[in-house]
This record gives C-alpha cells, sequence and structure tokens, in this order.
C-alpha cells in the first residue's frame, strides 16, 4: 500500500486515511453489488466481477517487468 513511503511520524494518520476510504469504496461496491443481484440476477454479479478484474487488474500484471535477481 506504499507504507515504506510514509514518514514514521505520520504512519497513523496514513493508515487511517487508507481504512476509511477502504470502508467507503466497501460500502459502495456491497450496495451496487445488491441492486445487481436483485434486478438482473447473481450470474451478472458474477460478470461484472470478472469483467472489472480483466479491466482493472489485469493490465497492470501484465505489463509488469521481471525482477532483477
Amino acid at each position: 500500500m506504499g507504507f515504506e513511503l510514509v514518514p514514521v511520524e505520520q504512519m497513523g494518520r496514513w493508515m487511517g486515511i487508507v481504512g476509511f476510504f477502504r470502508m467507503i469504496i466497501s460500502a459502495g461496491a456491497a450496495y451496487i453489488a445488491g441492486i445487481i443481484w436483485d434486478r438482473l440476477g447473481p450470474q451478472y454479479l458474477f460478470l461484472v466481477v470478472v469483467g472489472l478484474d480483466m479491466v482493472f487488474r489485469i493490465p497492470p500484471l501484465l505489463s509488469m517487468r521481471e525482477p532483477l535477481r
């Protein structure tokens, strides 16, 4: 999460900010997932999660270089 880039005296503040935004995003995602589940069905929720994974997670993983040894 980049915690090694934060000065030690600011670590608590940084962790609090990160935790707050994780909570807000998790609550919003759960709300949207509930709407998709109710209106479209659980299979579409699965497809949305797979689609988002393909769009946001796979490209950065494919563009990563091999670690130096």
